[in-house]
């Protein structure tokens, strides 16, 4: 998924973006998965839009 809004989400797929109605995603979708790489963080452990690894880290603890 690379973007949402009210109507579904944009996701990749076949190499071009499809829009996922939010009943489709409710019906199949059961698990999703964000991958960071060390890489893409700075020294500060901080991301070029401005989460830092901790935030997340913490966003995702309140999520269980």
């Amino acid at each position: 998924m690379v973007a949402y809004d009210a109507r579904g989400l944009t996701v990749v797929t076949w190499g071009a973006l499809q829009t996922m109605t939010w009943s489709f995603w409710e019906a199949y979708c059961d698990e999703a998965y964000a991958i960071l790489s060390p890489d893409y963080l700075d020294g500060k452990q901080q991301a070029p839009q401005g989460f830092s690894m901790r935030e997340l880290e913490a966003d995702l603890a309140d999520l269980k």
